[in-house]
Protein backbone atom coordinates (compact mmCIF):
# COMPACT_ATOMS: atom_id res chain seq x y z
CA UNK A 1 0.00 0.00 0.00
CA UNK A 2 1.10 3.57 -0.56
CA UNK A 3 1.66 6.44 1.81
CA UNK A 4 -1.23 8.73 2.54
CA UNK A 5 -1.20 11.85 0.43
CA UNK A 6 -1.48 15.24 2.10
CA UNK A 7 -4.83 15.36 3.90
CA UNK A 8 -6.68 18.27 5.54
CA UNK A 9 -6.67 18.11 9.33
CA UNK A 10 -10.37 17.43 9.67
CA UNK A 11 -11.60 13.85 9.92
CA UNK A 12 -12.39 12.29 6.57
CA UNK A 13 -14.68 9.39 5.93
CA UNK A 14 -12.66 7.25 3.55
CA UNK A 15 -11.33 3.89 2.62
CA UNK A 16 -12.89 0.58 3.47
CA UNK A 17 -16.40 -0.80 3.36
CA UNK A 18 -16.99 -4.24 4.83
CA UNK A 19 -19.91 -6.67 5.02
CA UNK A 20 -19.53 -10.09 6.63
CA UNK A 21 -21.37 -12.56 8.82
CA UNK A 22 -24.50 -10.41 8.87
CA UNK A 23 -22.75 -7.38 10.35
CA UNK A 24 -23.97 -3.90 9.40
CA UNK A 25 -21.97 -2.15 6.72
CA UNK A 26 -19.27 0.05 8.22
CA UNK A 27 -16.65 2.58 7.22
CA UNK A 28 -13.33 3.61 8.68
CA UNK A 29 -13.14 7.27 9.65
CA UNK A 30 -9.66 8.77 9.50
CA UNK A 31 -8.23 11.11 12.12
CA UNK A 32 -4.90 12.45 10.92
CA UNK A 33 -2.10 13.10 13.42
CA UNK A 34 -4.09 11.40 16.16
CA UNK A 35 -3.38 8.28 18.24
CA UNK A 36 -5.58 6.19 20.50
CA UNK A 37 -4.73 6.95 24.13
CA UNK A 38 -2.59 4.34 25.90
CA UNK A 39 -5.41 3.49 28.30
CA UNK A 40 -7.68 2.55 25.40
CA UNK A 41 -5.17 0.37 23.54
CA UNK A 42 -5.87 -3.34 23.96
CA UNK A 43 -2.97 -4.84 22.01
CA UNK A 44 -0.33 -3.99 19.43
CA UNK A 45 0.99 -5.67 16.31
CA UNK A 46 3.97 -4.99 14.02
CA UNK A 47 3.34 -5.22 10.28
CA UNK A 48 5.09 -4.42 7.01
CA UNK A 49 2.19 -2.55 5.39
CA UNK A 50 -0.16 -0.02 6.93
CA UNK A 51 -3.15 -1.60 5.20
CA UNK A 52 -2.58 -4.73 7.32
CA UNK A 53 -3.56 -2.71 10.40
CA UNK A 54 -6.86 -1.69 8.86
CA UNK A 55 -7.56 -5.20 7.58
CA UNK A 56 -6.83 -6.73 11.00
CA UNK A 57 -9.28 -4.34 12.63
CA UNK A 58 -11.96 -5.30 10.08
CA UNK A 59 -11.41 -8.99 10.75
CA UNK A 60 -11.63 -8.53 14.54
CA UNK A 61 -15.29 -8.01 15.40
CA UNK A 62 -14.26 -6.53 18.76
CA UNK A 63 -11.95 -3.91 17.25
CA UNK A 64 -13.38 -0.40 17.43
CA UNK A 65 -10.36 1.41 16.01
CA UNK A 66 -6.66 1.24 15.21
CA UNK A 67 -3.79 3.71 15.30
CA UNK A 68 -0.94 3.30 12.84
CA UNK A 69 2.56 4.64 13.50
CA UNK A 70 6.05 4.04 12.16
CA UNK A 71 8.20 1.38 13.82
CA UNK A 72 11.79 2.03 14.94
CA UNK A 73 12.86 -0.40 12.22
CA UNK A 74 12.61 0.89 8.65
CA UNK A 75 9.64 -0.29 6.57
CA UNK A 76 7.73 -1.56 9.60
CA UNK A 77 4.64 -0.12 11.22
CA UNK A 78 2.96 -0.51 14.61
CA UNK A 79 -0.78 -1.12 14.85
CA UNK A 80 -2.40 -0.20 18.18
CA UNK A 81 -5.87 -1.74 18.44
CA UNK A 82 -8.71 -0.76 20.74
CA UNK A 83 -11.83 -2.65 21.76
CA UNK A 84 -13.28 0.19 23.79
CA UNK A 85 -15.91 2.69 22.64
CA UNK A 86 -14.19 5.53 20.79
CA UNK A 87 -17.23 7.71 20.08
CA UNK A 88 -15.88 10.52 22.27
CA UNK A 89 -12.87 11.22 20.08
CA UNK A 90 -11.77 14.17 22.24
CA UNK A 91 -11.17 11.82 25.16
CA UNK A 92 -10.17 8.72 23.20
CA UNK A 93 -7.56 10.29 20.92
CA UNK A 94 -4.41 12.27 21.59
CA UNK A 95 -2.34 14.44 19.26
CA UNK A 96 0.55 12.59 17.63
CA UNK A 97 2.13 13.87 14.42
CA UNK A 98 3.61 10.42 13.75
CA UNK A 99 0.29 8.54 13.78
CA UNK A 100 -3.05 8.25 12.03
CA UNK A 101 -6.11 6.63 13.57
CA UNK A 102 -9.04 4.83 11.94
CA UNK A 103 -12.28 4.40 13.89
CA UNK A 104 -15.11 2.11 12.83
CA UNK A 105 -18.35 3.89 12.06
CA UNK A 106 -21.64 2.64 10.72
CA UNK A 107 -21.81 3.51 7.06
CA UNK A 108 -24.69 5.78 6.02
CA UNK A 109 -27.00 4.52 3.30
CA UNK A 110 -26.32 6.24 -0.02
CA UNK A 111 -29.07 8.63 -1.17
CA UNK A 112 -31.08 7.95 -4.30
CA UNK A 113 -29.11 8.45 -7.52
CA UNK A 114 -25.81 7.80 -5.71
CA UNK A 115 -23.69 4.69 -6.22
CA UNK A 116 -22.06 2.93 -3.28
CA UNK A 117 -18.49 2.45 -4.54
CA UNK A 118 -16.58 0.00 -2.30
CA UNK A 119 -13.76 1.59 -0.31
CA UNK A 120 -14.61 5.02 -1.75
CA UNK A 121 -18.12 6.00 -0.61
CA UNK A 122 -21.33 7.34 -2.10
CA UNK A 123 -20.76 8.85 -5.54
CA UNK A 124 -23.07 10.54 -8.03
CA UNK A 125 -21.97 9.38 -11.48
CA UNK A 126 -23.56 11.63 -14.05
CA UNK A 127 -24.84 10.73 -17.50
CA UNK A 128 -24.77 14.37 -18.61
CA UNK A 129 -21.80 15.97 -20.41
CA UNK A 130 -20.80 19.49 -19.31
CA UNK A 131 -17.80 21.80 -19.29
CA UNK A 132 -15.64 21.67 -16.17
CA UNK A 133 -17.04 24.95 -14.83
CA UNK A 134 -20.61 23.78 -15.37
CA UNK A 135 -19.89 20.36 -13.82
CA UNK A 136 -18.63 22.02 -10.64
CA UNK A 137 -22.05 23.58 -10.09
CA UNK A 138 -24.14 20.64 -11.29
CA UNK A 139 -23.64 18.22 -8.40
CA UNK A 140 -26.87 17.30 -6.55
CA UNK A 141 -27.97 19.31 -3.52
CA UNK A 142 -26.11 18.10 -0.44
CA UNK A 143 -23.07 17.00 -2.40
CA UNK A 144 -19.60 18.11 -1.27
CA UNK A 145 -18.67 18.74 -4.89
CA UNK A 146 -16.76 16.93 -7.60
CA UNK A 147 -14.96 13.82 -6.35
CA UNK A 148 -11.51 14.54 -4.90
CA UNK A 149 -9.30 11.68 -3.73
CA UNK A 150 -7.75 11.86 -0.27
CA UNK A 151 -5.35 8.94 -0.74
CA UNK A 152 -3.73 6.95 -3.50
CA UNK A 153 -5.72 3.94 -2.29
CA UNK A 154 -9.03 5.77 -2.64
CA UNK A 155 -8.19 6.94 -6.16
CA UNK A 156 -7.10 3.42 -7.11
CA UNK A 157 -10.31 1.92 -5.75
CA UNK A 158 -12.41 4.29 -7.85
CA UNK A 159 -10.36 3.47 -10.94
CA UNK A 160 -10.73 -0.23 -10.18
CA UNK A 161 -14.51 0.09 -9.81
CA UNK A 162 -14.78 1.93 -13.12
CA UNK A 163 -12.61 -0.63 -14.87
CA UNK A 164 -14.88 -3.40 -13.63
CA UNK A 165 -17.85 -1.48 -15.04
CA UNK A 166 -16.24 -0.01 -18.14
CA UNK A 167 -18.78 -1.69 -20.43
CA UNK A 168 -21.26 0.94 -19.23
CA UNK A 169 -18.75 3.75 -18.54
CA UNK A 170 -17.18 4.27 -21.96
CA UNK A 171 -16.58 7.99 -21.55
CA UNK A 172 -14.44 10.50 -19.66
CA UNK A 173 -15.40 12.06 -16.33
CA UNK A 174 -14.56 15.39 -14.76
CA UNK A 175 -13.50 15.12 -11.12
CA UNK A 176 -12.41 17.73 -8.58
CA UNK A 177 -8.84 18.50 -9.57
CA UNK A 178 -7.37 21.49 -11.37
CA UNK A 179 -4.06 23.24 -11.94
CA UNK A 180 -3.26 26.58 -10.34
CA UNK A 181 -2.57 28.85 -13.32
CA UNK A 182 0.08 30.78 -11.38
CA UNK A 183 2.01 28.05 -9.55
CA UNK A 184 1.10 25.32 -12.07
CA UNK A 185 0.53 22.93 -9.13
CA UNK A 186 -2.26 20.39 -9.48
CA UNK A 187 -4.60 20.43 -6.50
CA UNK A 188 -7.64 18.45 -5.44
CA UNK A 189 -10.82 20.30 -4.56
CA UNK A 190 -10.02 19.94 -0.84
CA UNK A 191 -6.60 21.57 -1.26
CA UNK A 192 -4.02 18.77 -1.25
CA UNK A 193 -1.66 18.55 -4.20
CA UNK A 194 -0.26 15.82 -6.42
CA UNK A 195 2.85 15.91 -8.57
CA UNK A 196 3.17 14.92 -12.21
CA UNK A 197 6.19 12.63 -11.96
CA UNK A 198 5.97 9.47 -14.07
CA UNK A 199 5.32 6.65 -13.47
CA UNK A 200 2.30 7.83 -11.54
CA UNK A 201 -0.51 6.25 -9.57
CA UNK A 202 -2.75 9.12 -10.67
CA UNK A 203 -1.76 10.18 -14.18
CA UNK A 204 -2.03 8.23 -17.40
CA UNK A 205 1.04 7.55 -19.51
CA UNK A 206 2.68 10.79 -20.75
CA UNK A 207 0.11 12.87 -18.84
CA UNK A 208 -0.35 15.73 -18.23
CA UNK A 209 0.60 16.91 -21.71
CA UNK A 210 -1.92 19.49 -22.92
CA UNK A 211 -0.79 22.45 -20.82
CA UNK A 212 -4.33 23.05 -19.57
CA UNK A 213 -5.69 23.64 -16.07
CA UNK A 214 -8.36 20.91 -15.92
CA UNK A 215 -8.10 17.12 -15.79
CA UNK A 216 -10.54 14.28 -16.18
CA UNK A 217 -10.59 10.53 -15.66
CA UNK A 218 -9.73 9.39 -19.15
CA UNK A 219 -11.26 6.48 -21.02
CA UNK A 220 -8.84 5.98 -23.92
CA UNK A 221 -8.63 2.36 -25.16
CA UNK A 222 -6.13 3.12 -28.00
CA UNK A 223 -3.64 4.34 -25.36
CA UNK A 224 -4.73 1.61 -22.92
CA UNK A 225 -5.62 4.37 -20.46
CA UNK A 226 -8.60 3.52 -18.33
CA UNK A 227 -9.77 6.01 -15.71
CA UNK A 228 -6.47 7.69 -14.88
CA UNK A 229 -5.93 11.44 -14.97
CA UNK A 230 -5.30 13.29 -18.19
CA UNK A 231 -5.41 17.06 -18.66
CA UNK A 232 -7.76 18.60 -21.19
CA UNK A 233 -9.27 21.97 -22.03
CA UNK A 234 -11.75 23.05 -19.38
CA UNK A 235 -14.31 23.72 -22.12
CA UNK A 236 -14.49 20.09 -23.22
CA UNK A 237 -17.79 18.32 -22.54
CA UNK A 238 -17.50 15.31 -20.22
CA UNK A 239 -19.63 13.48 -17.68
CA UNK A 240 -18.71 14.11 -14.05
CA UNK A 241 -18.52 12.42 -10.64
CA UNK A 242 -19.64 14.03 -7.36
CA UNK A 243 -19.23 12.89 -3.74
CA UNK A 244 -21.16 13.46 -0.55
Amino acid sequence: MNALEKIPSQALVILAIFVAHGRATETLELFQNKAITDGSVGYKQTVERRCECREACWQDANCTGVSIAAHASPRLHVCSFSGQPLDNTTAALTSNTAANTFIKKKKPVCPANYTDVPKVGCLFISTQSLTYAAAKTACPAGSAGLFAAHTVDQFSELSLYMNKNKATMTTDYWIGIERDPVTEIWRWRHGSSIDTTQPSYFWGLLEPNDGTNCARLAYNPPMETYYKLGDRSCTMLYNFICEL
